[in-house]
């Protein structure tokens, strides 16, 4: 009896093993190192653009010799072209509105819980940009504010438009994200959030000759080159937001999802 008995569990162990071994396995998860150097258009979010890689990434600026300026929105890389890193030209830091002060080669300005105004911190120094081609105007940016600032490039007659393709914010950790432009100071001005040190890229496309876009001109209308660069800020606060280099691009940047709301900006590898 006994031997019947352990005859029928042997049976029943050995049926166990074989449906084991036969069984679908579950796949592996994807290893966090097999993709270090994505392909383009890779997001670790499966939203609508690379708004947050799968892995730390780090797009501090790197400039070539020859002014090749390389970013990167997500975990991919682009490359612009340099205008300005403020050494030639003429620097003023003279202001009716707000504050200005050029140090170490960097543009910092202080809206001093208000505003702060110029048309014509940089004047020179910008005429070999490529023009007739770029797609985007991309501006090294630090907001040293624990509150939002907000930012408008002008000049030559160019000021940001109310509406049209998205102002892209791309984090030196990868993350990206499509930026709010509201009204500020009889003017349109893109946020940058508390804490922001990236790039802000601007689509050319969205400059107009006036602060009005539907009495202005486009400036892709003429592409007219540009003889000066003013920074205009907005913020609640009295620390600088610093301005280090202006670059143009002639890439297709990828499609970003909307900047979302309390989020913590400043984490590296937030999967």
């Amino acid at each position: 009896m006994m031997k019947k008995v352990l005859s029928v569990i042997a049976l029943a162990l050995t049926g166990c093993l074989l449906f084991a071994s036969c069984s679908p396995q579950s796949e592996p998860s994807a290893s966090s190192s097999a993709n270090s150097t994505a392909s383009a258009g890779a997001t670790g979010s499966g939203g609508a653009g690379p708004t947050v890689p799968d892995q730390p990434v780090n797009w501090a600026p790197v400039i070539d010799a020859d002014g090749t300026y390389h970013f990167g929105v997500g975990r991919t890389e682009f490359t612009g072209k340099l205008l300005t890193d403020f050494t030639d030209g003429t620097i003023n830091t003279t202001s009716s509105y707000g504050e200005y002060k050029f140090e170490d080669g960097i543009l910092k300005v202080y809206a001093n819980g208000s505003f702060a105004d110029a048309y014509d911190n940089i004047t020179g120094g910008l005429a070999d940009g490529d023009y007739a081609n770029a797609v985007y105007v991309g501006v090294r940016v630090h907001n040293n504010n624990d509150e939002p600032a907000w930012f408008g490039l002008q000049g030559d007659n160019i000021f940001l438009g109310e509406k049209g393709d998205d102002v892209i914010i791309a984090y030196d950790n990868g993350r990206a994200y499509a930026t709010t432009v509201e009204y500020k100071t009889t003017r349109y001005c893109a946020m940058l959030p508390a804490n922001f040190e990236g790039n802000i890229l601007i689509p050319l496309s969205r400059l107009y000759s006036g602060t009005d876009m539907n009495a202005s001109t486009a400036w892709t209308d003429n592409r007219t080159p540009w003889t000066k660069l003013g920074f205009h800020v907005n913020c609640e606060e009295n620390n600088s937001v610093d301005f280090r280099y202006v670059f143009l691009t002639n890439e297709t940047l990828p499609e970003v999802e909307p900047v979302p709301e309390n989020v913590d900006f400043n984490i590296t590898n937030p999967e």
